[in-house]
């Protein structure tokens, strides 16, 4: 049984492939009916259709849009044909559409009584492919879309739509009912019949002219201004034309439906926003005006959303998506089913054999059908059924071709005819089918067969490159049908054109040896790609159109310098495969290292050298030889990665760097389009294969040779990355040879700070400090450095200990530094002095840039044993006991100890100096201290301590004193100092020995350099005298007030002897105040003196007291005579005062003589002061 014998229907029959809505002759349609499949999908989309349409034969509406969407070769257009035909009820012979729709094919009653009932309606169809009926040179215009709804509709009408002013003119005759007899007139008057000759209407204007006044009755001149018939004298508009659409239907009866059927709306549509808004103003108004019995269906490529928000943008279409309701969209699940059952239909008997067939090879069939996992779902056979409806064809094919179609159409590559849908799905398998018609079972149909259904329809640029191809003598005819099917996924993304895929896609037979078949393909592309028909990417191979070939040769030629491939090679390796700066040897030590590619050196900054060889080496030849690899590295420095040689690597990247610089100087705006689409597509092909460059270096790093230190090395892992960190790791456990002395690592800053601080070092079993080979090689290089007196900063020690033999860490460096400086070894300074290790934050500064290069380290001077003792034994005075054994931290522990004391000692200076003893003795042990702080190394610290000895022990005996005066005696110091000073201006007044003798005792005490022992005395002493002065003291104030008692007493009685006719007018209160002012301040006073000056205050103030009572009575004696009319007058002299002492000539009397001149004056003065009728008191 051959390939022919399974079909029901013979293969070579004639099937119209092609839907064509011009299609109109009735074997045509007779043929299409027939053999129409309603698959499940076109079931559904026939019950929506006519659910709507049938709905608005009784509810007026304005959805009265149809859209049919479906990519190329999915049927649309014949399911837009079957729909005309069912609504139109289309005749054939003695049988109508509606016949051919029984109960087979539309099983539903349902669905089958809306189809009658749309088919029984009254309604006019027309059918068209918007291209074809367009105007090519007004497609541009913003009615164009309109232009064509007019024409069609015109035609259908019976007038020349062509012309619109002339099918007008036309529609004007035929409302006045004069169209029959003008075209009767245009006969008589010019032979000619006039729908066939109205085309030509310029040559027949004169018996245009004469039929229009015999029809119409018109004058001459009437009729020849009617015969303008250009355009441009034409209004269209989308209204317009929907009042001219229901003008018709409504002449036509209230039931009468017209329906446009439009092909192809949207790829004439294409991405102009002008020509879809032009479609919705007809759809909306034909709605407006219409109300549901003028319909629009219409097929395009894309659905309709696809076109508004995808390809046309920035435009509301919000109008034409509801007009257009519940869109229908037609999937590739429909073709498959179609052409199954209208093609491949097999007989009763062929199921038979092919389910055998299918048992006996499913195992091989799942071996042979198979894509790499980066393919899209490309099926094989999933059980005898698939195999049973698509043999010779594999399933994967349908979908498959399906995009090929799509994508050929797209790209350009198809010429007009494809373009317009005139080569479709089912005549592509028919084809394929014919092709291997006369094979025997087993079979199958390789993917190139497909080529023959669209060859005839390329444009030439494909076509010559497969005919040309097929006259080269290097190629075969196997090499051909390849290079058809590189053709054919050229620009597919579900599939990629690589040496697996190929292999799959080219297989003729179930029985075929694959691997042999690989084979065949692999030196076929080898073949195509020396001739330049393809271009390998990776491991992809790209078809060629003469264009490209002659880009690709170009590039070829591109000359490159081989500098720029080495570039590329660096930026490839160091900046996206192995981009660490780097190299984590563990968890606490990490390490730059030079990157060196191909002997040459891209960075130096470290001891460790990553070296990778690839075959684009100079000397990769000679690398080739271990022996040489491992001499190379015999120096330790560096691991070498030899990668295998690999020719692909060497080409790829050549082609890389070539394609790179050809797109660069070619780019311009002055390319052509083709050129430049090419250009985008070698440029994305460049960025495809920049990645399978990596990938491959990435494979070749996997499997290299790794050589260092002399040895090539077994390198376990065959990861990438871990294989270049494990030939580095290796290479620094041998350049970092003394790494390990750090044996207890510092991972911070914390850890450091301990390492200053911390009372005893960490030691291993044997007692010793963990890390004493590292103190040991730190202590080594120190003395060689204050050897040859060179300061040690902790950048330069950091620095030496990070490169090889060591490779310490920076905390690793410091800890081992600061376990030296705790123990005494070292000296860490800073500006010229010891640094406090206890100093908070000190690690941070010491790792600070700003501060690394201050900070410095020094070697301490060994320490007397005999020294230290001395210092120790006396730590329990000097240190509270507080000692610790390490000798290092016992000179800390002095200077923290001595300079607090030191600072006390000042405070007690300060004090001293305001008068308090121990002054010198202060000066004395401040000194002491001084000499003692000043030293920097604990060494010179200890031998001071020594040769000062004694002064240490006497400074400790005086610091007892010393703290006993100034924490409590000083007070009784003070206070004794104090009551000294206020007692002293009162001593005169005490006159007992004793007392006195006290007195200079205290004196003797506070005038003592060291008054310690007597002081607690100083409160006795005194007390007896203060005792006595506040005695004496008393005594005094109560003198004071008796005086004040009798100076009271005196004045009154003045007051009864001078005035005592006027007395009871007299107020004293005023005149007492002063007496009472001096008797309140003398209980105030605090010393004999004052209170003593108090007495004399009162004596002083008497006759001032005597005067104002005087004053007060000479007023009340100057009121009384003023008011002499009113009452009897006291006559009171008034009383002057003289004070005797002033009326001596002089001051002193010393004889007989001065007495009578002194006597003969005042004598003379009394007198005067009578006579002038005055009272006299003397002073």
């Amino acid at each position: 049984m051959n390939i022919a014998e399974l079909f029901q229907k013979d293969i070579h029959r004639n099937i119209n492939g092609v839907i064509k809505v011009g299609q109109k002759d009735d074997e045509n349609i007779r043929q299409e009916l027939e053999e129409y499949v309603v698959t499940n999908e076109l079931d559904k989309h026939f019950r929506t259709f006519f659910e709507r349409y049938t709905n608005a034969l009784n509810n007026p509406t304005d959805k009265m849009g149809v859209w049919i969407a479906g990519f190329f070769g999915s049927g649309k257009s014949h399911f837009l044909k079957i729909l005309s035909y069912l609504l139109a009820n289309h005749q054939l012979e003695n049988s109508r559409a509606l016949d051919y729709f029984d109960e087979k094919r539309i099983p539903d009653p349902m669905l089958q009584a809306l189809i009658a009932q749309a088919a029984h309606s009254s309604c006019d169809v027309i059918l068209f492919n918007i291209d074809s009926k367009a105007d090519a040179n007004n497609k541009n215009h913003k009615e164009s879309i309109t232009k064509v709804f007019q024409k069609v509709f015109d035609e259908h009408l019976g007038y020349f739509g062509t012309v619109l002013p002339i099918a007008e003119f036309e529609r004007q005759l035929d409302r006045q009912g004069k169209y029959a007899a003008f075209q009767q007139a245009f006969l008589a008057e010019s032979g000619l019949e006039w729908k066939e000759n109205r085309d030509a209407w310029g040559f027949h204007q004169d018996a245009i002219a004469s039929a229009l006044q015999t029809s119409t009755g018109m004058s001459a001149e009437a009729a020849n201004r009617l015969l303008d018939f250009g355009e441009q004298n034409y209004t269209l508009s989308p209204e317009k034309f929907a009042g001219m659409v229901k003008q018709y239907l409504d002449s036509k009866g209230p039931q009468h439906r017209l329906i446009f059927m439009v092909d192809e709306v949207g790829q004439y549509i294409g991405e102009d926003s002008k020509l879809m808004l032009n479609l919705q103003t007809v759809v909306e108004d034909l709605g407006t005006y219409c109300l549901g019995k003028a319909w629009v269906v219409v097929t395009s490529q894309e659905a309709m959303d696809e076109i508004t928000k995808n390809k046309i943008k920035g435009e509301d279409f919000s109008k034409i998506i509801g007009r257009f309701y519940r869109p229908l969209n037609l999937s590739s699940a429909n073709t498959d089913e179609v052409i199954k059952l209208r093609l491949l239909s097999k007989t009763d008997a062929a199921r038979a054999g092919l389910e055998a067939l299918y048992s006996q090879k499913i195992a091989i069939l799942r071996n042979q059908i198979a894509f790499t996992q980066d393919s899209a779902d490309m099926p094989g056979y999933g059980n005898p059924q698939d195999f049973f409806t698509a043999y010779p064809f594999i399933p994967y094919q349908f979908n498959l071709l399906q995009k090929v179609f799509t994508q050929i159409r797209l790209m350009g590559s198809a010429g007009k005819h494809l373009a317009s849908g005139e080569r479709s799905l089912l005549d592509a398998f028919q084809v394929a089918s014919q092709a291997v018609a006369g094979e025997p079972l087993g079979v199958l149909v390789p993917f190139h067969t497909f080529y023959m259904a669209v060859e005839g329809f390329l444009d030439s640029s494909i076509n010559q490159v497969i005919i040309q191809a097929g006259r080269n003598p290097q190629l075969n005819s196997f090499d051909i049908d390849l290079l058809k099917t590189l053709f054919m996924v050229k620009y597919l993304k579900e599939i990629r054109a690589n040496l697996d895929n190929l292999t799959t896609l080219s297989l003729s037979n179930i029985d075929q040896d694959k691997l042999a078949l690989r084979q065949q393909v692999e030196a076929a592309l080898g073949r195509l790609e020396r001739q330049t028909l393809i271009q390998r990417n990776g491991d992809e191979y790209i078809f060629l159109t003469h264009e490209e070939q002659d880009i690709g040769r170009e590039i070829k030629n591109t000359p490159v310098d081989s500098g720029k491939v080495k570039e590329e090679l660096r930026k490839l390796i160091w900046e996206s495969i192995f981009t660490d700066k780097l190299f984590r040897y563990s968890q606490r030590h990490q390490y730059k290292f030079n990157r060196k590619l191909d002997e040459q050196l891209h960075s130096q900054q470290s001891d460790i050298t990553l070296h990778i060889v690839t075959p684009c080496a100079e000397t990769y030849t000679a690398m080739k030889e271990d022996t040489f690899c491992i001499g190379t590295t015999g120096g330790g420095y560096e691991v070498l990665v030899r990668l295998p040689y690999e020719q692909r690597l060497v080409d790829d990247l050549e082609t890389l760097v070539k394609t790179e610089k050809y797109i660069k100087l070619k780019s311009g705006s002055n390319l052509s389009p083709s050129i430049q689409r090419i250009l985008r597509d070698q440029s994305d092909q460049n960025s495809k294969r920049c990645e399978d460059v990596k990938t491959i270096l990435e494979n070749l790093i996997t499997r290299a040779d790794v050589f260092a230190c002399g040895s090539k090395l077994e390198i376990r892992s065959r990861d990438t990355k871990t294989l270049l960190n494990e030939g580095l790791s290796y290479l620094v456990g041998n350049v970092y040879q003394k790494l390990g002395y750090v044996a207890s690592g510092f991972e911070n800053e914390d850890q450091v700070s301990n390492a200053l601080t911390r009372e005893s070092q960490e030691q291993d079993i044997n007692g010793q400090p963990v890390n004493v080979a590292a103190h040991s090689e730190m202590r080594a290089w120190l003395m060689e450095e204050t050897r040859v007196r060179r300061l040690v900063s902790i950048k330069a020690l950091v620095d030496k200990f990070a490169v090889r033999p060591y490779g310490w860490s920076e905390f690793d460096t410091l800890g081992v530094m600061a376990e030296l400086a705790n123990k005494g070894v070292i000296e860490l300074r800073h500006a010229q002095g010891n640094v406090n290790l206890h100093d908070k934050g000190l690690v941070m500064q010491l790792r600070s840039r700003k501060e690394i290069d201050k900070y410095t380290v020094r070697l301490t001077d060994e320490i007397n044993p005999a020294n230290l003792k001395i210092a120790k034994d006396m730590a329990s005075d000097l240190l509270n006991g507080n000692m610790s054994s390490d000798p290092q931290l016992l000179f800390e522990q002095y200077k923290n100890a001595l300079t607090k004391r030191s600072q006390e000692l000042e405070s007690w200076l300060i004090q001293a100096e305001g008068g308090l003893p121990f002054a010198e003795l202060l000066r004395t042990n401040l000194n002491l201290l001084a000499e003692l702080l000043t030293k920097d190394s604990a060494a010179k610290f200890f031998d001071t301590f020594r040769q000062r000895r004694d002064d240490i022990e006497e400074f400790i005996e005086d610091v007892q004193k010393l703290q006993s005066f100034f924490s409590t005696q000083i007070k009784l110091f003070q206070q004794a100092r104090n009551d000294l000073k206020t007692l002293e201006p009162e001593l005169r007044h005490i006159s007992e020995p004793d007392l006195l003798r006290r007195v200079d005792l205290v004196k003797q005490i506070l005038a003592m350099s060291d008054p310690t022992a007597k002081i607690p005395e100083l409160a006795m002493l005194l007390l007896p005298v203060k005792d006595k002065v506040q005695e004496a003291l008393t005594t005094q104030i109560y003198q004071v007030e008796s005086k004040s008692k009798a100076m009271r007493e005196k004045l009154a009685e003045y007051v009864t002897s001078a005035h005592e006719d006027i007395s009871a007018q007299l107020d004293l209160s005023n005149i007492t105040q002063d007496i009472d002012k001096v008797v309140t301040s003398v209980n105030q006073v605090t010393s004999i003196d004052s209170a003593i000056a108090r007495q004399s205050e009162l004596e002083s103030i008497l006759p001032q007291l005597l005067q104002k009572v005087d004053q007060q009575a000479n007023e009340i004696i100057q009121r009384q005579s003023n008011n002499g009319s009113n009452g009897k007058v006291t006559c009171v002299k008034p009383i002057v005062s003289v004070q005797v002492a002033r009326v001596a000539p002089k001051p002193l009397l010393e004889t007989l003589q001065d007495v009578d001149v002194y006597l003969e004056a005042l004598r003379k003065t009394l007198l005067d002061e009578i006579q002038q009728n005055h009272r006299v008191r003397l002073e």
